[in-house]
């Protein structure tokens, strides 16, 4: 196709990984809040959603620096 662009496969997990992460994310969150009871596995995603937004930051910053 003439001024096709490339299609930056590197991006394809955000819209497919990142909804499944939140809902997951959301359930345990909604449980946690609402039912008063924050389980392990509550504070163990919680740290991992907090360590991957730490790391996508930190890459955005770079590239913007560059």
């Amino acid at each position: 196709m003439p001024g096709k662009r490339d299609s930056k496969w590197q991006y394809f997990w955000v819209p497919v990984i990142g909804p499944a992460i939140g809902g997951i994310y959301g359930g345990l969150f909604y449980q946690a809040l609402f039912e008063a009871t924050p389980t392990l596995t509550f504070w163990i995603f919680s740290c991992f959603i907090i360590v991957l937004f730490g790391i996508a930051l930190s890459k955005e910053l770079k590239t913007a620096t560059m």
